[in-house]
Order: C-alpha cells, then structure tokens, then sequence
C-alpha cells in the first residue's frame, strides 16, 4: 500500500514537472551563454580549457564545489572579469534561479493540498485574519471611548 505522503510528493512533481521545464528551456541558454562567455575570456584556465570543462566548471561551482579554487584561477587571469563573473554567475543561478524552481515546486505542493481541502483552509485562515482586525477595531473603538469620557462618567465606574 502507498503511504498518503508518497500520493503527495507524486502528485506535487506530476503538477510541478511542467512548469519546470518549461522554466528550464528559458535557463539553459543563459547557463551556456556563462559557459561559453568563461570559455572565451578565461581560455587559459585549466577550468574553462574545454566547453565541456566549462559546463562542468559552472556547474560545480554553482552546486558549492571547489568554489575557492574557481575563484582564485580566475581572478589570476583577469582580476575584474573575473571577479564580475563569478559573483554574477553564483548570485544569478544560485539566488534567483534556485529560488523560482524552489517557488514553482512550493506552488504545485499548496495547489495540491489546496485541492484535497477543497480551499477550506484557505477560508479558516481569512476568516482567522478577518476575527483579528474585528478585534483589534473594537479595542481601538473602547480605548477611544475611555479617552473621550467626561470626568462625571469616569466617577460612575
């Protein structure tokens, strides 16, 4: 028998891949525009010898590996260009790249319990935020009142 979590992690890539790839075809011509950019202007460095040096270079350094290593040869050969690709291409691919395959897997997986609820969750959590404002209205209502008491109502309580 599979487990409930196991319909989830299928469903969440079933509704996930698409646009995913979709994104993809959009990423992979800037991933190769770095490698072959790197290639032409760092052609001395053992990394970027190769096109295939240079996908495997860029894509190691992106995933965390030999990260000083990259840097150091680079920096060596053209200090500036080479300071300027290796940040651009690590903040690129690494923060918003990530991050928006991160967005799209995190969306398909809310969609997916969206729909298993019925969007019922959806409505507590309004209703909940609704009850909060109501709240905090009627403080701000009675605070008020007990500042525009005249002294002879003050003496009542």
């Amino acid at each position: 028998m599979v487990a409930k979590e196991n319909i989830y992690i299928y469903e969440t890539i079933k509704k996930g891949l698409p646009p995913s790839i979709h994104y993809l075809t959009g990423v992979i011509p800037v991933f190769f525009g770095f490698c072959i950019f790197g290639k032409c202007v760092f052609w001395r460095s053992e990394f970027f010898a190769s096109l295939k040096d240079a996908v495997a270079t860029l894509f190691s350094l992106l995933n965390g590996d030999s990260v000083y290593g990259i840097f150091d040869d680079l920096i060596k050969i053209n200090f500036l260009l080479g300071n300027i690709f290796c940040y651009s291409a690590s903040i690129l691919f690494t923060v918003i790249v990530f991050n928006i395959f991160l967005g799209i897997v995190g969306e398909a997986f809310v969609t997916k319990k969206e729909k298993k609820y019925n969007q019922q969750w959806i409505y507590r959590i309004l209703k909940m935020e609704e009850n909060q404002k109501r709240k905090k209205i009627l403080l701000e209502e009675e605070k008020e009142a007990e500042r525009n008491k005249t002294p002879k109502e003050l003496l009542k309580y």
